[in-house]
């Protein structure tokens, strides 16, 4: 599995030895193979929806604020995030950081 060998193996479970107790996942409830390549290492994991309304949210806005910018390479396009990223409204990212926090607290 792509995510496992290139995402989790490469990136993951190095910072997670790295951390090591306070380390904490943020996981989209994904295949049953990788909650199991996860369980193998004992990392212990966020449970979080791949649709998270609060996340979904902020995707959008930023979509939005860079459709309209032309990349023609990967260094164009972060740099139409980064633009678009420094431009969205902080009360709005506020209000769904303070919705983020009492989905978790549920």
């Amino acid at each position: 599995d792509w995510y496992i060998t290139e995402i989790l193996e490469d990136h993951v479970v190095p910072f997670a030895s790295f951390v090591q107790d306070n380390f904490l996942l943020m996981h989209e409830n994904v295949a049953g193979c990788v909650t199991r390549y996860l369980d193998e290492f004992g990392i212990q994991r966020m449970v979080w929806s791949a649709c998270s309304p609060d996340i979904e949210k902020v995707r959008d806005m930023l979509g939005r604020s860079v459709q309209n910018h032309l990349c023609e390479n990967l260094g164009d396009l972060l740099a139409a995030l980064q633009y678009g990223w420094e431009r969205l409204p902080q009360e709005n990212i506020a209000t769904l950081f303070v919705q983020c926090l009492q989905d978790v607290q549920q």
